[in-house]
């Protein structure tokens, strides 16, 4: 006996269009389960997602395939979660077949191999695929403010745990010692080259420790600077100003100030791809257009993410 679950397409405001590149009729598997995809306009276009359930009741089932779903919105960068579903027993078999591309299978592949490798992970992976479905419902529904604030969400979570892991890795006591060494070799300088005073061993040792202090939590007590931090180790491409508008905008929209529709739909795009490359690069450590399948949203035809 199998359970099954149909997504169906039309589920969010007209504006939008899900077109997804995938063949019609293709069937694959993937995490446990096969997916199939029904992809002629003239019929009914859908996902339908099943898995067998002898093992499984019927609540772990649903919450099975709906985790496929989610990271299939990711992967897609489309509103293909929802908690609208149907969902049936059946002792039908899907078969897969070879219609889906050698990249996506790959792609796959990848997702599938790290996820199942996960374990402290795994926990805070599916709080983040939850926000980020949540993220796009808002955006399908022309929800902004709701969306922007949910991508940012994932935004912060992950920079501020990725800043716990750095600090525990690279500050230890011998990185602390070094950085602390460089720092006393730069305030003896300019001291004496700037500022034309030469401090005792003992005055200069306690500048170091006040300046240090002081300039990590400058650096880090903010989550600019935790966001800022992870950009910089992964090398993400994005201007670190409009980083800082999107602390400044998540701000607005937490103390009710309005913001400019025109402002705001630039900063949600590129809180979505900050959010989609964090993503990526945390959980999977690879750049998110080499794991994004090529979709459109809108009637236009465009992947946003491959103009």
């Amino acid at each position: 006996m199998n359970y099954y679950l149909r997504y169906d397409y039309d589920n969010f405001q007209s504006f939008y269009e899900n077109i997804v590149s995938i063949r019609h009729g293709a069937c694959f598997e993937f995490m446990g389960c096969k997916v199939k995809f029904y992809q002629m306009p003239s019929d009914d276009r859908c996902i339908i997602v099943s898995c067998c359930g002898d093992m499984l009741s019927k609540g772990q089932a649903e919450e099975k395939m709906k985790n496929v779903l989610k990271i299939l919105s990711f992967l897609f960068a489309l509103n293909i979660s929802t908690t609208e579903f149907a969902i049936w027993e059946s002792d039908a078999v899907m078969e897969i077949n070879e219609l889906l591309s050698r990249k996506s299978k790959k792609i796959l592949h990848i997702i599938e191999r790290k996820i199942e490798r996960f374990k402290v992970n795994a926990d805070f992976f599916d709080e983040i695929m939850h926000l980020l479905s949540i993220a796009y419902e808002n955006l399908f529904n022309n929800r902004d403010e709701d969306a922007f604030v949910y991508f940012f969400k994932i935004i912060e979570k992950i920079a501020k745990k990725h800043y716990l892991i750095y600090m525990q890795r690279h500050h230890t006591v011998k990185a602390t010692r070094k950085n602390k060494s460089e720092l006393r070799n730069f305030i003896k300088a300019y001291s004496v080259n700037f500022l034309n005073v030469k401090l005792t061993e003992d005055l200069v040792d306690r500048k170091v420790d006040l300046l240090y202090k002081s300039l990590k939590m400058e650096l880090y007590g903010s989550i600019f600077g935790k966001i800022s931090l992870f950009i910089q180790r992964h090398k993400i491409e994005i201007d670190i100003n409009i980083v800082s508008e999107l602390v400044k905008v998540r701000n607005k929209i937490a103390h009710g100030d309005t913001i400019e529709q025109d402002m705001l739909s630039g900063d949600l795009a590129c809180c979505e791809y900050l959010a989609n490359e964090m993503i990526a690069y945390h959980f999977f450590n690879i750049d998110y257009l080499k794991l994004h399948f090529k979709s459109y949203r809108h009637f236009q035809g465009e992947d946003i993410y491959l103009l």
